[in-house]
């Protein structure tokens, strides 16, 4: 396991890589808490023939997560009316 991060100058990306094929990816403003829920969180796994999988908590991806309980979440495709 590894985090990875990045940052622009309004918001910051972070990547914990599970294995090649299963990964978690957060995104916040900067400078907020992993502990805030104010993360965006979403789980990535690879399919067959190269395709992933995109997963957010109860399939909502609006910034009300917190980035400490990633593996806690129970995750289920986005759907149209939980976009933000």
């Amino acid at each position: 396991m590894r985090d990875l991060a990045a940052q622009s100058q309004t918001s910051q990306l972070v990547v914990d890589t599970i294995s090649s094929d299963f990964f978690f990816v957060g995104k916040a403003e900067l400078g907020v808490k992993p502990f805030s829920p104010q993360w965006q969180v979403a789980r990535m796994s690879q399919l067959d023939q190269g395709k992933m999988l995109e997963e957010y908590p109860g399939g909502s991806s609006g910034f009300t997560f917190t980035w400490d309980d990633r593996r806690n979440y129970t995750y289920w495709p986005l759907t149209q009316e939980n976009v933000p």
